[in-house]
């Protein structure tokens, strides 16, 4: 069941040509990808990675049908601490930048 009762905004089958940029398996033979919903309007909303391990974040917007989040967070259970990645900012600022499957992240939309 979708996190949240939500469903997929995209699946990762509709990422043709990208195949060398994402991770092995990554080719359309999942049927899932981000799983919640993308607020109409802007907002905060939470997702589950469902899909193989190592996903870029700066293709996410193509997760979640060409919405770009403005930030996102994950929580870090070993460190116990929030972990973000903003979009557009530099490296240097960014505590993750890749999915792994069963992440749960939570995204902010609009407002920037």
């Amino acid at each position: 069941m979708p996190f949240g009762g939500g469903t997929p905004s995209a699946t990762l089958s509709s990422l043709i040509g990208l195949e060398e940029l994402l991770p092995v398996g990554a080719d359309g033979a999942w049927l899932m990808g981000l799983m919640g919903l993308v607020p109409p309007l802007g907002g905060v909303a939470a997702f589950q990675y469902r899909a193989p391990d190592g996903y870029p974040l700066r293709f996410s917007h193509l997760l979640t049908g060409l919405v770009q989040a403005g930030a996102c967070f994950r929580f870090d259970d070993g460190q116990q601490q929030w972990e973000a990645h903003i979009a557009a900012a530099p490296k240097f600022v960014q505590d993750f930048g890749k999915l792994d499957d069963l992440d749960i992240v939570i995204a902010r939309f609009g407002g920037e």
